[in-house]
C-alpha cells in the first residue's frame, strides 16, 4: 500500500513532478561536457534524495525541493527566478512498479548536457551543448524492478536556456500501466550516508582540477564507447 503522496505519469509518459536541487555552480574554466561525467554530488549515481535535504558543494549549501512543471519541459531558468549560466541542476523522482517491467525506454532532452540515472546506473549521457530537443536521449531496453526504483536527471548549462524533460515508455510505445511516482523517499530504500551530497572542496591547486577533470571525462568517454548504454 503507498502512503506518501503519489503521482502520475501523463497521457505521453513525461514525468512533471520533481524533487530538484539547482543551480549548483560549476568550477571556474569547467566544461559542460565535463560537468555532466564528473560527480558533483557526493555518491551522485547513488542519490536517494528527500525534499529538504541539504547538499554542500564547494562550501555553498543546497538543498532539495518539491518542484511541478506544467508543461512536460522543465524550466530550471523560470522556476529559479532567474537565469544561470554555468551550473548543473538534478530532477530526481521515485517510481513504483506493481511487477518487474522489462524492455523499458527512457526518452529524455536536455538543454545543454544530460545525464539519466537508474537505480544508480548511468543509462544515457549526452556530451553536446544544445537546445532541448525531446526524445533525444534514448535508452532502451531498460528493467524497473518490482517495488521502488530511482530515477534522476541531471542537467547542465552552459549559457542560456536550461530546461529537461524526460519520460517512460513500455515495449509498445506507451506509458507502462500501473507505475505509480512519489517524491517522499521511500522507506523500502535504506541509504548509507543520507545521499545529501557533500562535494568538491576548494583549495586544490592551481591546474590539478583541470587536469583531473580532462582525465575523468577521456575514462568516461571510453566507458560509454564500449558500453551500450544509451543512444
Amino acid at each position: 500500500m503507498l502512503r506518501a503522496q503519489t503521482h502520475q505519469l501523463d497521457e505521453a509518459g513525461y514525468i512533471h513532478h520533481w524533487l530538484m536541487l539547482a543551480p549548483v555552480a560549476l568550477e571556474e574554466g569547467e566544461t559542460g561536457a565535463e560537468a555532466i561525467v564528473f560527480p558533483i554530488l557526493r555518491r551522485e549515481k547513488d542519490l536517494q534524495p528527500k525534499a529538504g535535504l541539504s547538499a554542500t558543494v564547494a562550501g555553498e549549501q543546497y538543498q532539495w525541493v518539491e518542484k511541478h512543471a506544467e508543461e512536460v519541459v522543465f524550466d530550471f531558468n523560470q522556476v529559479l527566478g532567474k537565469n544561470h549560466d554555468h551550473a548543473a541542476g538534478y530532477l530526481a523522482v521515485y517510481v513504483h512498479c506493481p511487477k518487474a517491467m522489462e524492455d523499458i525506454t527512457l526518452l529524455a532532452g536536455g538543454n545543454d548536457q544530460a545525464r539519466i540515472y537508474l537505480n544508480g546506473d548511468a543509462v544515457s549521457t549526452s556530451f553536446e551543448a544544445r537546445a532541448l530537443t525531446r526524445d533525444s536521449d534514448v535508452a532502451r531496453g531498460l528493467t524497473l524492478r518490482k517495488g521502488w526504483n530511482t530515477l534522476i536527471l541531471k542537467v547542465v548549462n552552459e549559457v542560456g536556456n536550461w530546461q529537461g524533460c524526460l519520460r517512460v515508455l513500455d515495449a509498445d510505445g506507451k506509458p507502462p500501466e500501473g507505475l505509480s511516482l512519489t517524491l517522499a523517499k521511500p522507506c523500502a530504500l535504506v541509504s548509507e550516508t543520507g545521499s545529501g551530497g557533500l562535494f568538491r572542496q576548494k583549495g586544490l591547486p592551481s591546474g590539478v582540477r583541470s587536469k583531473k577533470a580532462h582525465a575523468r571525462l577521456q575514462r568516461s568517454i571510453r566507458v560509454l564507447e564500449n558500453q551500450p548504454i544509451g543512444q
